[in-house]
């Protein structure tokens, strides 16, 4: 016969605290000993004691490092360390850089870092839907195209601010001014033009585009691509 849900639960409710405490118990066994000590006055005290585990070598002093710091040159224990905490050690293969050319170099991380970061957030390369190594190979050469025209464009548009002394260009909303305008932000000013073109039997086709603003004729001016290249 089939016990009912009840009696089931009655004799769960039994087992549990009975599995609890052995496990509790094998611990105890394995972790710690327990040891009844004689009472000091009219009680019996319960201790526990861990392992014995063997002691750490002591470290060594300051007087047994000073003397081959001393014969060094050193005067003082820390001297080393003040010493080190001067330098910035730099590692490169290129024999050819000096001093002020590797840390030029270094310098210029973050800004490699940022072409990275365009990579995954502007153009979301990941998750990347293809098995196959090659196709994966030939899509990552099509992005670093793309990150290659949009870093040319920066370049462009960044020499051409400093050729004429601009400090910066109103491109930022509400024309806050830009310091550093990035290709995102060039896309986007451009993003709003649309052209259309219209055919009718037996006419000339009518060509619409959006009147370009003052900061997008100035833009294009200074990246020396002509107005008629939007139909203008």
């Amino acid at each position: 016969m089939m016990m009912s849900t009840k009696r089931w639960s009655m004799i769960l409710c039994l087992l549990v605290p009975l599995a609890v405490l052995a496990l509790l118990g094998w611990g105890m066994s394995r972790g710690a000993r327990a040891e009844v000590v004689p009472p000091a006055a009219q009680e019996t005290a319960l201790t526990l004691q861990a392992p014995i585990r063997p002691a750490a070598e002591p470290a060594a002093t300051e007087a047994q490092l000073g003397a081959p710091l001393r014969a060094a040159g050193y005067t003082s224990f820390y001297q080393p360390d003040a010493y080190a905490d001067l330098w910035f050690p730099l590692v490169t293969n290129d024999r050819n850089l000096s001093e002020l050319e590797l840390l030029q170099a270094y310098k210029r991380q973050p800004l490699i870092e940022k072409r990275f970061e365009q990579m995954k957030t502007d153009f979301a390369i990941a998750p990347v839907w293809l098995k196959d190594v090659e196709r994966i190979d030939a899509l990552m050469g099509v992005y670093y195209l793309a990150l290659l025209a949009e870093a040319l464009l920066e370049r462009e548009l960044r020499q051409a601010m400093e050729r004429e002394g601009l400090e910066s260009l109103p491109m930022y909303p509400e024309g806050r001014a830009c310091r550093c305008p990035t290709a995102r932000r060039l896309i986007d000013i451009f993003d709003p033009i649309q052209r259309h073109e219209i055919h009718q039997p037996g006419k000339t086709p009518t060509i619409m585009v959006t009147e370009l603003t003052p900061l997008q004729r100035r833009l294009l001016r200074l990246l020396r691509i002509p107005a008629s290249s939007y139909g203008l």
